[in-house]
């Protein structure tokens, strides 16, 4: 390659702004990659809690229909009290 055609080819910037794109965009990338993965796992933590809680209190629930004396009423107060205390335990 002679001079001349070396300092043409550094000369010439008629690609950088597609590098320029082709950074960006991986970065972008990378960041929403990032972003993900630590909502994902998150998200993914609680909803194994809530699946335990709804469990529970579905084991509770059944039990407590079982008993005549209970209103319905009664029977949703303990139940969301069982869960707010369930929610500050974990």
């Amino acid at each position: 390659m002679t001079r001349s055609k070396f300092c043409a080819f550094a000369r010439d910037d008629s690609g950088a702004v597609t590098v320029d794109w082709v950074v960006l965009t991986a970065a972008l990338v990378a960041l929403g990659l990032a972003i993900a993965t630590s909502v994902g796992s998150g998200t993914s933590n609680h909803a194994d809690g809530l699946g335990k809680c709804a469990t529970g209190m579905g084991k509770r629930l059944s039990r407590d229909l079982d008993r005549d004396n209970l209103t319905y009423e009664r029977r949703l107060k303990r139940l969301s009290n069982a869960c707010k205390n369930w929610a500050a335990r974990n």
